[in-house]
C-alpha cells in the first residue's frame, strides 16, 4: 500500500507536501498552535507574576507543597499539566484544557 499525499483534493508529491506543512501543525515548529503534551513542559503567560514578585511567589509555592520556577519575565515553568494544575488550583486559577 502506498501513501498517497492530498492538498485540498489535489495528489501532490512527498516534497511538495512537506514544503506546505503549516507551522503549529508540524510538531517540530514551536508556533502558538502546537498543542503540548501532559508530560512537556511549558511556560505560562496567564499565570505569570510580576519580575520584582519572583522570590515570594516560588516561596509560597513551595510551602503549599507545588515547588514552582519562575523566568525572568515572571512566567512559571509547568513540569506537566498535572503541575500546571495544582498550582493554578493553589492561586485561584483554572486551565480549562488542563489535567484534574
Amino acid at each position: 500500500m502506498k501513501v498517497k499525499y492530498k492538498v485540498n483534493g489535489k495528489e501532490v508529491t512527498p516534497e511538495e507536501f512537506a514544503k506546505r506543512k503549516t507551522a503549529g501543525i508540524d510538531f517540530t515548529e514551536k508556533a502558538p498552535s502546537r498543542i503540548n503534551s501532559e508530560w512537556q513542559e511549558h511556560f505560562c503567560e496567564g499565570s505569570a507574576v510580576h519580575p520584582k514578585d519572583i522570590k515570594a511567589a516560588e516561596a509560597h509555592a513551595a510551602k503549599h507543597g507545588v515547588p514552582t520556577y519562575f523566568d525572568k519575565h515572571g512566567r512559571p515553568q509547568y513540569k506537566s499539566m498535572r503541575h500546571q494544575s495544582a498550582y493554578l488550583k493553589l492561586i485561584g486559577m483554572h486551565n480549562k484544557d488542563g489535567v484534574m
